[in-house]
């Protein structure tokens, strides 16, 4: 009941017509006494939520904070708010994030015992009061896109081959491509032909791989449910 009058309070285009605009110094709760909540006239509301929230128009109050990059408070918990890691999202150009980092204390607190928490969170709180001084700027955009370092840094620090194969593959690709448009610029058709060649057969011997996976994860799977049902392994089998 607290969260959805958090919500009522602070996104107005989901919380019901109230019949009070004054609580008389009784709960601001109180405000939405009596009201049907729309949650309970259909059965869809979360495919309704998301359809508004969607179509957010630019006039919306509220829009001058959606950039605020700095923690977000409720009660005992923060977390921070990061839209830098998802300008595009905003019509901005995507850069390379700030590196952020999270203080694991925070995680470790609750609301066992009695706790000053302006006091606890007095940094915080004072970052959320100046929050428009905070706001990420960067170059609008007509469509997402990314900075020419963006991709470097991408790559710097995600994960992006799952196995070695497939690390092997991408590189020799990689070589292939290279040399490719060097033939061309250079006018060396012998080599591009070869590289042409070359890159036909590394994409045959990535889809033949795919397929010898998948058919040898079928083939565990069969072994593993016939031995579940206590079947005797087939002699095609004892070889693998």
């Amino acid at each position: 009941m607290l969260l959805q009058v958090w919500a009522y309070d602070r996104f107005s285009i989901i919380a019901p017509q109230r019949t009070l605009q004054h609580s008389d110094g009784r709960p601001l709760s109180f405000r939405w006494s009596g009201v049907q909540a729309a949650s309970e006239q259909s059965e869809n509301m979360l495919l309704i939520y998301r359809w508004t929230f969607d179509r957010l128009s630019r006039s919306q109050s509220g829009q001058a904070v959606w950039t605020y990059v700095g923690p977000l408070i409720c009660f005992h918990l923060v977390e921070k708010h990061q839209p830098d890691r998802v300008l595009r999202q905003f019509n901005m150009l995507q850069t390379p994030p700030a590196i952020s980092y999270t203080d694991q204390r925070l995680h470790q607190i609750d609301l066992r015992g009695k706790h000053d928490r302006r006091r606890i969170h007095a940094e915080h709180i004072g970052v959320w009061n100046s929050r428009y001084d905070f706001r990420v700027e960067a170059p609008t955009t007509s469509e997402p896109t990314v900075s020419e370092n963006y991709f470097v840094w991408y790559r710097s620090i995600t994960r992006r081959f799952i196995t070695q194969k497939g690390a092997f593959y991408h590189c020799m690709y990689d070589f292939v491509d290279e040399v490719q448009t060097f033939s061309v610029e250079h006018n060396i058709e012998a080599l591009g032909q070869i590289c042409d060649r070359t890159t036909e057969r590394v994409d045959h011997i990535i889809q033949q791989t795919r397929r010898l996976t998948v058919a040898d994860t079928d083939r565990r799977r069969m072994r593993c449910r016939r031995r579940r049902q206590g079947d005797d392994v087939v002699e095609g089998d004892k070889d693998n």
